[in-house]
């Protein structure tokens, strides 16, 4: 295996995250060298106690959106001891709990919607935060395409 991917869908699931299923029948399908899993938001002790068992050398990747998004800083909080190689939040949610990014992050993709709505919109402080600002639907950003391929490059890097 080159590189664990944990995905974690937003609040109602598969419901409401049909973008991010997609997304990771993508990335298996893109890198089948990579074990690629989808989690619920309200779980993330399933992630974190995953990231110990892991062999710390192992490139670690953890994408959510919305309130999965929130969850992507808990796991990192509460797992402070394992390097997440890399963090991809897509529109996280200012409902859901605020965890700013710790230092066993390396690097943090926040894609902020500045769209209408009342939900999402949080944003993430930190050295190891790069910001991409999109002006959509919270529900459509998990379909953003443009977005999907930068997450894909970015994957693409890690594991090069």
């Amino acid at each position: 295996m080159k590189a664990r991917i944990f995905i974690m869908y937003g609040q109602f699931g598969w419901l409401t995250s049909i973008g991010m299923a997609n997304l990771a029948k993508r990335l298996t399908a893109l890198y089948p060298q990579c074990e690629v899993t989808t989690h619920s938001w309200k779980y993330p002790s399933v992630i974190e106690m995953e990231l110990y068992r892991l062999d710390a050398k192992l490139p670690k990747i953890v994408i959510g959106y919305s309130l999965g998004a929130n969850s992507v800083t808990i796991v990192a909080a509460n797992a402070h001891q394992r390097p997440i190689d890399l963090a991809v939040c897509y529109d996280p949610s200012v409902s859901g709990v605020v965890v700013q990014p710790t230092a066993n992050i390396k690097r943090l993709l926040l894609y902020h919607n500045q769209g209408s709505g009342l939900l999402g919109h949080l944003i993430f402080h930190g050295p190891q935060v790069e910001r991409t600002d999109v002006n959509q639907t919270h529900l459509g950003v998990c379909f953003n395409e443009s977005l999907h391929l930068k997450t894909i490059a970015e994957i693409g890097l890690v594991i090069a």
